[in-house]
């Protein structure tokens, strides 16, 4: 059955992109005390057929280091959900919210247009906000041995990629490049590109242009382009990236 996370998470991308740079002064521009994560049973078998009852979260389990535990098979590492993204949403949108005299985003003296800024960004940019704190709540990033995979919070499979088609699994000797946007510092998306997809689905979506002549000419390799959002520790990622060797332009 195809998922609906997926088919979110990658039709949205181009329009995430266009707020980026927004959304990564908000994100960054608010405190943000890390909410208590989710639990995940260490010893429950997820029903991914890449995954293993050995899987456990980053919490540290007894004689294990944290975020990963040596199985007979292999040792998968579960990331940390991050909220800086839903937070930072959910920041940014209360200045539009409007007062007697207007609001923090339009300014004092004309409460009229705060309105209008607030139901035309303000609401908007809060529901993704919220949609992004339940798919921050729902979804995992994890890495194995071998693969990297978007899965559910309990490690079953997200189901068939609806945009490219194939599981949510990337071996890591796939990868040509991965990057994080804005940049490392601000992530909002976290962009990847592999070989791994079919040839004939490179030209879906953002991969129009990221494989174009001038694309190819300037450098970049051809693959099939994926974001997300970063709703998972990007320094856990990055590190992740680099200990199994993804190719990084």
């Amino acid at each position: 059955q195809k998922s609906v996370s997926n088919l979110t998470f990658e039709s949205m991308a181009m329009m995430m992109m266009r707020v980026c740079v927004l959304l990564g002064i908000a994100t960054h521009a608010v405190a943000f005390a890390a909410a208590p994560r989710p639990r995940v049973n260490a010893f429950a078998t997820p029903r991914s057929a890449g995954l293993n009852a050995g899987a456990i979260t980053g919490r540290r389990a007894a004689s294990v280091a944290p975020s990963r535990r040596s199985t007979a098979s292999m040792a998968v590492e579960v990331l940390n959900p991050s909220y800086d993204l839903a937070v930072g949403c959910l920041a940014f949108a209360s200045t539009f919210i409007p007062g007697s005299g207007g609001s923090l985003a339009t300014g004092p003296g004309n409460p009229k247009l705060a309105k209008i800024f607030f139901g035309v960004v303000g609401v908007p940019v809060a529901l993704f906000g919220l949609f992004i704190a339940f798919q921050t709540t729902t979804l995992r990033f994890t890495l194995d041995d071998t693969q990297f995979a978007l899965v559910k919070q309990d490690l079953s499979t997200t189901g068939e990629n609806v945009v490219v088609g194939g599981e949510n699994r990337w071996a890591y000797d796939k990868f040509v490049n991965y990057d994080f946007f804005p940049s490392y510092d601000f992530p909002i998306l976290i962009y990847f590109k592999e070989t791994q997809t079919p040839q004939d689905q490179w030209m879906v979506g953002p991969g129009e242009q990221a494989n174009s002549a001038d694309a190819i000419a300037k450098g970049a390799v051809p693959g099939q382009v994926h974001f997300f959002p970063a709703i998972a520790n990007v320094k856990q990622l990055r590190e992740g990236f680099e200990s199994h060797g993804c190719a990084k332009l």
